[in-house]
């Protein structure tokens, strides 16, 4: 920021303050500046002065206004015009985030307005506000490029690959690492991910809600970034040896299926901060499983609650008690789940106990009859689904139909049902 200086018509010196954010040109001319005569003999002002101070500050006081101003003239310029006021507002941005303090309404309004102007592109040359692509993006990571490649995915635009990449300069790279969670430079795997994107582009779709038929659900926002919604499916068996697994999405597009913990079975849809590795593949880190897993363990405490209000239907009491049976037996025995069910520590005895108090004796017995998976054993021929091109085979096999499940509950549900049949074979065998 520079000020010249007049007094009575004259100019007498100037003023600036080099640490201030916007390239601000002032004049002010005022009779009432503090003169004094310099070596030459020729009046100057004092530019350390209180009244000189007094000025620099009513000067960047009008920033903000200067700001608005610029976004409203922003739809007109082009060129080296648009070029210049882009980078502009993409300093006051920056330092608006990175002074991270209490603004008052004019600048708080001048943020807002500046974050909405549309000036980063992305591969496809289509203009992105910092407005946009926090809605876009959400909680999840942002891919960047420093020039814009030669060779495209093979989507007509962000919106239907379901992910955007930027083309950015350094200064558009830090304005958007002070306001998104996670930008990433993929310019040096762009061959690899080109290929990853045409997977992407062919994966299932599945929104961010709860599917009909179901026994119980929620929403949760679980450590590391990630939001979740978990469900049981009405009319999936527990003992079945088709596990129910979690969907990694990004914009609704399946990235990785998995069993988060076997022990305590449950369908959903995770998405937010999800990191995928040098491979392409989906990497949860510690933080994020270890919450997932703590979310599971009150997800089966509340369903706990549900079994013993006495509130549901009879079908989906019996249902819910199978699940809960289920989790009871593979809790004690911990499996292919030992690492998972250390981490939980007091969570999982407190989740037992309330287990045990709720599920029949009749139900844990058939449970522990089935015997595997042990300790030891090795893990089920089929323990996930993590490639995407499978996904859309997964998805709606958590919902199967009633008929393929019912001849598979009654036996186990209702034993003493089981020595019917002998007196009626009895009969023909008395002449």
């Amino acid at each position: 920021m520079r000020v010249t200086l007049g007094c009575s018509g004259r100019y007498v010196g100037e003023a600036g303050d080099e640490t201030h954010e916007l390239p601000i040109d002032a004049v002010l001319v005022d009779d009432a500046l503090p003169l004094t005569i310099d070596e030459s003999g020729r009046p100057t002002v004092d530019a350390a002065s209180k009244h000189v101070r007094g000025v620099l500050r009513r000067c960047r006081r009008v920033g903000p206004d200067l700001i608005l101003a610029l976004c409203t003239r922003w739809p007109a310029l082009d060129g080296d015009d648009a070029a210049q006021a882009w980078s502009i507002l993409l300093r006051q941005i920056l330092h608006e985030h990175e002074r991270n303090q209490e603004r008052r309404d004019v600048r708080e309004r001048a943020l807002e307005r500046a974050m909405a102007v549309p000036g980063f592109r992305d591969i496809w040359g289509k203009r992105w506000s910092l407005e946009d692509l926090q809605r876009f993006v959400g909680t999840g990571p942002l891919e960047v490029l420093g020039k814009q490649p030669r060779e495209l995915p093979q989507a007509q635009d962000a919106e239907s690959l379901g992910r955007v990449i930027l083309v950015t300069s350094e200064l558009e790279r830090l304005c958007l690492a002070s306001v998104l969670p996670r930008v990433i430079d993929v310019g040096d795997r762009w061959s690899q991910l080109l290929a990853e994107l045409d997977d992407l582009r062919r994966a299932p779709r599945i929104p961010f809600e709860v599917p009909g038929e179901v026994l119980s659900s929620t929403r949760i926002t679980a450590a590391g970034g990630l939001e979740v919604l978990l469900w049981l499916p009405r009319h999936h068996d527990p003992r079945s040896d088709r596990s129910l697994t979690l969907a990694f999405t990004q914009n609704d597009r399946v990235l990785a299926q998995e069993s988060v913990l076997r022990a305590l079975p449950c369908a959903g849809v995770v998405k937010g901060a999800l990191q995928i590795d040098a491979m392409g593949k989906l990497e949860l880190d510690i933080k994020q499983r270890s919450g997932l897993e703590r979310q599971l363990v009150a997800f089966y405490e509340g369903l706990v609650g549900r079994a013993r209000s006495n509130k549901l239907s009879s079908a989906d009491q019996d249902r819910l008690l199978l699940y809960l049976a289920h989790a009871a037996h593979h809790l004690a025995i911990a499996g292919r789940d030992g690492e998972a069910i250390r981490r939980l520590g007091k969570r999982v005895p407190r989740l037992l106990a309330k287990l045990d108090e709720t599920v029949p004796p009749v139900l844990r017995d058939a449970a522990a009859k089935r015997g595997p998976p042990t300790p030891d054993a090795p893990p089920p021929a089929t323990p996930r689904v993590p490639e995407v091109s499978q996904a859309a085979a997964d998805v709606p096999q958590a919902q199967p139909t009633e008929p393929e499940v019912q001849p598979e509950v009654q036996p186990e549900v209702q034993p003493e049902q089981a020595p019917e049949p002998a007196p009626r074979q009895a009969v023909p065998a008395r002449p």
